[in-house]
């Protein structure tokens, strides 16, 4: 390389630490630190977290998250109290309500019902046969 190439390579690399350290202090002093997901999954495992990803309707998940807000808990802490409260209720018994509405679903065009004719033609040509190909010698 080039010692222009190198200088600029240079230049780059003192550019960029100083844009690192010069982040303002309006976002907080966390937001510079960088999270690492392997100390963060460490931690889960060390308190016996496991990841359970489930898919919920929307009205529930704002009810939950709502809950979450009004309590100043995270919606994990909710969502393990409403869990253990209705595993802990027994079967058969009703679970604490989360006021969610559920999804109405849009309308799936169904195929249109084939017609008798069509439908004989076609259990008439699998239950037949096919003639076997007459092979010609050349």
């Amino acid at each position: 390389m080039k010692r222009a190439d190198l200088e600029k390579f240079l230049g780059k690399k003192v550019e960029g630490a100083m844009r690192r350290e010069a982040l303002p202090d309006r976002y907080g002093a966390a937001s510079a630190q960088v999270h690492d997901k392997r100390e963060q999954r460490k931690r889960d495992q060390e308190a016996g977290l496991v990841p359970f990803a489930v898919k919920l309707p929307q009205a529930m998940v704002m009810a939950l998250q709502e809950r979450a807000r009004a309590r100043s808990v995270t919606l994990g802490e909710v969502t393990v109290e409403l869990l253990r409260a209705s595993l802990d209720a027994g079967p058969g018994v009703a679970a604490p309500a989360v006021d969610a509405k559920p999804a109405k679903r849009a309308a799936v065009a169904k195929p249109a019902a084939e017609t008798p004719d069509k439908a004989s033609a076609k259990t008439a040509a699998k239950a037949t046969p096919a003639a076997p190909k007459k092979r010609t010698s050349k």
